[in-house]
C-alpha cells in the first residue's frame, strides 16, 4: 500500500478503482486463461 502525503479523495478513489480493475482482470484471466 502506497501512502501519498498530498493524496486527496480523488487520488484515493482512483487508486481503489485501479486496484479493483486489476483484481477483476486477474480473476478473468484465471477463469478464462487456462482453457
Amino acid at each position: 500500500l502506497f501512502i501519498f502525503p498530498h493524496a486527496g479523495p480523488d487520488m484515493k478513489y482512483a487508486l481503489g478503482f485501479l486496484r479493483t480493475q486489476l483484481s477483476t482482470s486477474v480473476t478473468i484471466f484465471l477463469v478464462f486463461g487456462p482453457k
